[in-house]
């Protein structure tokens, strides 16, 4: 695999170029990256997350999940986002883009506006659900939420619709009544002069295809951005430099994914010294050795390194995956 290198900045809605259509069974036999399947950002209030979540955003939830454990709130067919309770919430560091058809987002977004007016007048003392709101062009919705979290609200791609809306490809319970098709890229702010870096490890080290931009100036200081690929044909990691963002910055927030080439890249990260255990979720996973790895079919990393130098180039938690663990939600090819 090589840069794919590109000069222009990709609009709202628009695919990357050279950017392929995946149909359904090709990519479960491909290495790669097969989906990114939830993200983790602890809240101060439950119920607070699941007025958001739910009620705002139009997510689902399982009815008989207990109410001591934390919010599995369902994004479509296939993606979720958790929020657990803590004494300190999580903000993820940078924009989650949430695909909907035409007519939900348009419903969301009414239901959105009237929230955003009202200031949380009816709310009793706790946050208000929306902080931020600005209606973009053709009537896409960017709004931060309860905890400062930044969302871009948008219809699907073509490819993003073929994908979401596929139950060929796989669907959890409990989820056939999210407004929302899925979580169609995410991007993560990263240190100025990181991107190329970030880019060849996840290039080294995953073996995902990437992408690669200069995207603007800030000051005297050229900004980039590196995007994973994955091979659904429907989701985007974007790694965007910005000034004042340091490599080990974060609040313990969480990306989990599920990848094609398992073992090899657990070998590649264990080699590197990366494998990593949360103690917070050691009940889930324990993973520190390759047999443990082939047991778990999961493991985690916390540092993305330099594979030459061990310069650490961003700290964000990664909860890696293979189709083999017991609860993927992805169809069997």
């Amino acid at each position: 695999a090589s840069h794919r290198r590109s000069t222009c900045t990709q609009k709202p809605g628009k695919r990357a170029p050279g950017f392929h259509r995946c149909f359904f069974g090709y990519f479960m036999s491909k290495a790669g990256l097969l989906l990114v399947e939830h993200l983790n950002l602890d809240v101060l209030d439950r119920g607070i997350a699941e007025e958001f979540y739910c009620r705002l955003l139009g997510l689902q939830t399982d009815p008989n999940r207990p109410k001591t454990r934390s919010l599995h709130s369902n994004c479509g067919y296939l993606t979720q986002f958790h929020t657990g309770k803590a004494k300190q919430a999580q903000v993820w560091r940078g924009v989650i883009e949430i695909v909907y058809d035409s007519k939900n987002l348009q419903k969301i977004s009414q239901n959105a506006k009237v929230e955003f007016d009202t200031k949380g007048s009816k709310r009793s003392g706790k946050p208000p659900l929306i902080s931020k709101l600005t209606v973009l062009k053709d009537g896409h919705l960017s709004l931060s939420g309860p905890y400062g979290n930044n969302f871009l609200l948008r219809t699907p791609t073509e490819t993003e619709a073929a994908y979401f809306e596929d139950k060929r490809y796989g669907i959890r319970k409990y989820s056939e009544k999210s407004k929302a098709l899925g979580i169609g890229g995410i991007t993560v702010r990263v240190k100025v002069g990181n991107a190329r870096k970030i880019a060849d490890f996840y290039l080294q080290v995953f073996k995902f295809p990437i992408q690669f931009a200069e995207v603007g100036k800030d000051g005297d200081s050229k900004l980039h951005r590196a995007t994973v690929l994955a091979s659904n044909g429907a989701q985007l990691i974007h790694f965007l430099e910005a000034k004042g963002v340091e490599a080990t910055d974060d609040d313990g927030e969480h990306v989990a994914m599920y990848i094609g080439d398992f073992l090899g890249t657990f070998k590649r990260c264990h080699k590197l010294g990366l494998v990593w255990v949360n103690p917070r979720f050691v009940h889930l996973d324990n993973t520190k050795s390759l047999k443990e790895a082939v047991e778990s079919q999961t493991f985690r990393i916390r540092d993305l390194k330099d594979p030459k130098t061990g310069e650490v180039l961003l700290r964000l938690e990664h909860e890696i995956r293979s189709a083999k663990w017991p609860r993927c939600p992805l169809a069997s090819v």
